[in-house]
């Protein structure tokens, strides 16, 4: 999804012409969310992935016994 996202949000940068200016212009590659919603579609996939995984690797933590 994040992959996604990020393809139709640099496809949306480059049709409208917001790389050679300083204004966020709307594209319809950011399925009317805009430039901003489009980046929170980059960002939030990913975030509850890095939360996800790291909830999982502090769950198999096993404390080693001294023998």
């Amino acid at each position: 999804m994040t992959l996604g996202a990020q393809a139709l949000f640099y496809s949306g940068m480059i049709t409208s012409g917001s790389l050679t200016s300083d204004i966020a212009y709307d594209s319809s590659f950011y399925l009317g969310l805009g430039p901003g919603g489009m980046e929170h579609m980059i960002i939030y996939p990913a975030g509850l992935w890095l939360a996800g995984f790291s909830w999982y690797l502090l769950t198999q933590w096993e404390p080693q016994t001294k023998e």
